[in-house]
């Protein structure tokens, strides 16, 4: 197969359409990529490929991994050799086709257009796993799930994936989805690594950062979306929901699945019903099968209480047999999901297929249905009215299902969650992930222990087992038990033993062993300020991405520097960014500082002494090397000595975020003056109706600006309340400790919220340069009134020329007259300089002095590549 490197193309730029070469790597592109993937001969040529060089990659991973999902969507894998046994191990999921290095960093040239290798992309920011995974979607993904050959002909499969792709590359609510559900079926199989003899999605823990990240930028981008006007409109909505779905069933989350089917319920009956959506080839039977799927789950939970889903495939498939062929099968279950009294005959198999339409009734009579979804497609074609009042049920005042009468706090509120927080610190900050943390926290330490030989292995076998499945926690019993104890730990902790005890007495008293109340609860918190620095990272670096392209467009725009809020001195306004930039840098190196303090493990016992790992002939340092290893598994470092009641590295993180948020706010003051009616130099990004006044039409408030500044002054406010929390009464605190269970999950999802806020402000600023010239003026050139004091100072002495410069100015804003008028005509100064030499000092541009050279040397610390930083292991 020829080895050909991707070139993605920005084809919706005026420039690269015409330009021959890109032309011609786009039709080869075409050609090669899409065009001869139906014919047999290349499919061949890919599959030996792949085996000479030992890459399971193409067919076989497919086969193990997605054989029931397959089926249970109605669709077999149109490679016909199946692999049985068990999963291959350490399956290499490169590209075979070799990519470029991939940057560390967005670059763009002198016009603000992107210069890296996939520039194509519809997202200005660059992480090392989107290139995979498009190439994943591309080779894999797409022809498998999208394409469905069994019911498209080749050529309607490929127009239908390039129309697709080329959708996605110009939206970026359907791009992120797209990387999201890619990366998702990449890491099955991490997840079949870690858990041994369990089937896809056997636990909702197993998703990869990068999964969480790109369905977290789905999610949110899908809100700003729907947030605007007939943003429900776009197919991009639906499909990428639909992704999202697909990543919630490969992670068995079941939860979010039934969320978000409701979701698509109710924007399919705004769009006028199910034959309203456009891609009628993929939408309407996506929407379909994902609905009978739901339903037949539903219909099943009683059987299916206290089973994994994923681990019952005999449920939602059976095995075809050759000798006994689906076909003639008799259905078993539809009569028993009819809603009257009345006994139905059931209606034999073959019956059933005349109903279905031709593709699926040909797929039927060929094996290549179960029974199973035989009858769910009968069901719909027998029910579609019943289908359709699905798609329009739902009532406006039920959002999600949420009690509209409760009180929320702003984490979870349906009006101000993305507004004053956002998805992906909350969900750090969510019962769930600090559950998980602790899991994560009794886990390891089960495991370190067994390796030290503290604790049986057979113990620590079955206390893993039940720490890697957030679902063996009854968060009602949790709840109940938190309310009665006090802290949530201990309930976690009871939970644990129960379970283990019920499997072998006496095994569960292992869990726990020599570790207390606030060793799990603060080595939790410590990895969810962890995951929340990496948000805030993340968010850092797009500030600092746009900020640059700011200072480096409006490097030479003049504007008034101001003093006093009196016009100063002429500066360019790239200098004023680059001075926030430089801001926002030294804040990108107090995070990896912080990060450096914050990221150590808390195990000390009782009172911080260790005493329950007493030393032992063997270990004499048990207790301590038992802290070694334990660090060493939960990627921590190891404590110099116990810190329960020495809260330095907390109230460290409750400064950052201070100092992140205030100087988000600084930067939206200085806005809010500039974008006065009366001085209009900047303006927010324009976007319809926001900011809008009930009264008056003409309003456009800066609404970005007053959020920024109301979570900033929040922040401040929390922070301080961190140093309250350092003042603690001696081994272990009574009270100052449960300040931070209160401020924390505020402060983070408050200064998340702000840097996003902040980004979005900063990459849709609208900058007046014409204002800002306009208000140059404003003084009659009395704001360079120092470059001519100097210049005079040179030949009549500084003061003097202080005095005479000062009087010609208040004669100037007296008279309403232009400075340098005044100046050629003071007998005096004519005398030292002529009008050509006055004009230039008064011209603005001219004293802008090192603004320029200083904005250079502040873009190149930007584009310095900051050091990869370490995760955590949650």
């Amino acid at each position: 197969m020829p080895n050909y490197n991707y070139q993605f193309i920005n084809y919706s730029h005026p420039s690269e359409q015409t330009n021959s070469e890109n032309r011609r790597k786009v039709a080869s592109y075409i050609g090669i990529h899409f065009r001869n993937r139906s014919k047999p001969l290349y499919r061949s040529t890919i599959n030996s490929t792949l085996n000479a060089e030992n890459q399971h990659y193409h067919h076989p991973y497919f086969n193990w991994t997605w054989t029931r999902h397959l089926q249970l969507s109605g669709r077999d894998h149109p490679v016909q050799a199946v692999v049985t046994g068990p999963p291959p191990q350490n399956i290499n999921l490169n590209t075979t086709i070799s990519l470029p290095p991939h940057p560390t960093e967005i670059s763009r040239d002198r016009h603000g257009l992107r210069t890296d290798p996939f520039y194509s992309y519809p997202v200005d920011y660059v992480r090392a796993s989107i290139p995979r995974a498009v190439d994943y979607w591309i080779h894999i993904y797409g022809p498998t799930h999208l394409i469905r050959p069994n019911l498209l002909s080749p050529d309607q499969g490929t127009s239908i994936l390039q129309s697709y792709f080329q959708y996605a590359l110009h939206d970026p609510v359907l791009f992120e989805a797209l990387v999201a559900v890619s990366q998702a079926n990449l890491s099955v199989q991490s997840w079949e690594n870690t858990i041994p003899n369990t089937g896809v999605g056997a636990s909702t823990t197993r998703l990869d950062r990068d999964t969480l990240y790109h369905y977290g930028q789905t999610v949110q981008r899908l809100r700003g979306h729907l947030a605007k006007e007939n943003g429900y409109q776009d197919d991009s909505v639906l499909l990428a929901i639909i992704a999202l779905i697909a990543v919630n069933y490969l992670s068995n989350d079941m939860d979010s699945l039934e969320m978000h089917l409701k979701g698509v319920r109710r924007i399919v009956a705004l769009r006028g019903g199910i034959d309203k959506v456009g891609w009628p080839l993929i939408l309407k039977p996506y929407l379909i099968s994902i609905e009978s799927f739901w339903g037949y789950i539903s219909r099943n939970a009683d059987t299916n209480t206290n089973l994994n889903i994923n681990t019952t495939s005999q449920t939602h498939h059976e095995n075809q047999d050759p000798s006994n062929p689906p076909i003639r099968r008799v259905d078993d279950s539809l009569s028993q999901h009819d809603n009257d009294n009345t006994t139905h005959c059931p209606t034999p198999l073959s019956s059933k297929i005349s109903f279905l339409p031709t593709g699926f009734s040909r797929l039927a009579v060929t094996h290549q249905l179960s029974p199973k979804i035989i009858n769910l497609l009968y069901r719909i074609v027998v029910q579609q009215d019943h289908i359709n009042a699905i798609f329009t049920a739902g009532s406006a005042g039920d959002v999600n299902g949420a009690n509209l009468e409760e009180i929320e706090t702003f984490q979870d509120s349906i009006i101000f969650g993305n507004i004053l927080s956002t998805s992906e610190s909350a969900a750090i900050w969510s019962d769930r992930t600090r559950t998980q943390c602790y899991l994560a926290f009794e886990g390891a330490l089960a495991k370190s222990q067994a390796r030290l030989g503290i604790i049986p292995q057979k113990a620590a076998d079955h206390i893993i087992q039940f720490c890697l499945d957030i679902r063996n926690v009854d968060f009602d019993e949790l709840r109940r038990q938190t309310e009665l104890i006090g802290y949530p730990v201990l309930g976690v902790v009871q939970q644990l033993v129960k379970h283990v005890n019920d499997i072998e007495s006496g095994l569960g008293e292992w869990a726990h062993w020599g570790a207390t109340t606030q060793d799990v609860t603060d080595t939790a918190t410590v990895i969810q300020l962890w995951d929340t620095l990496s948000l805030f990272e993340r968010s850092l670096q797009e500030i600092i991405s746009r900020l640059s392209k700011l200072a480096d467009t409006h490097r030479t725009t003049p504007m008034a520097a101001r003093s006093n809020l009196q016009h100063a001195v002429p500066m360019s306004f790239g200098f004023k960014m680059a001075r926030l930039l430089a801001s926002f840098l030294r804040h990108r190196q107090r995070l990896k500082d912080v990060e450096t303090r914050l990221t150590v493990l808390e195990f000390s016992g009782a009172a911080g002494t260790l005493a329950t790992l007493a030393p032992t002939s063997q270990h004499p340092d048990l207790g301590l090397r038992c802290q070694r290893e334990l660090a060493k598994d939960l990627n921590l470092k190891v404590p110099d000595i116990a810190w329960h009641s020495e809260r330095d590295r907390i109230a460290d993180f409750g400064a950052l975020c201070a100092m992140l948020t205030s100087t988000c706010a600084k930067f939206a003051l200085d806005v809010k003056l500039m974008n006065q009616t009366e001085v209009g130099e900047v303006s927010e990004p324009w976007v319809p109706h926001r900011g809008s006044s009930s009264t008056m039409p003409q309003k456009r408030n800066p609404i970005s600006c007053a959020y920024i500044s109301a979570m900033a002054s929040t922040v401040r406010q929390l922070s301080a309340s961190l140093f309250e929390a350092m003042v603690e009464d001696h081994e272990r605190s009574t009270g100052p400790w449960e300040i931070e269970w209160i401020v924390l999950p505020q402060i983070s999802t408050l200064t998340h919220a702000t840097l996003k806020h902040t980004a979005d402000l900063v990459g849709g600023l609208e900058v007046h340069s014409d204002a800002m010239r306009r208000n140059l003026d404003l003084s009659k050139g009395g704001i360079v009134s120092e470059a001519v004091m100097m210049e005079l100072g040179k030949t009549l002495g500084r003061q003097y020329a202080h005095g005479v410069v000062y009087d010609l100015c208040r004669k100037s804003q007296q008279e309403n007259r232009q400075l340098v008028d005044l100046l050629c005509e003071h007998e005096e100064i004519s005398k030292q300089l002529t009008r050509d030499q006055l004009e230039r000092l008064c011209d603005p541009a001219n004293y802008m002095g090192y603004s320029e050279a200083m904005v250079d040397k502040v873009l190149a610390l930007a584009n310095e590549n900051p050091e990869e930083r370490k995760k955590s292991v949650v």
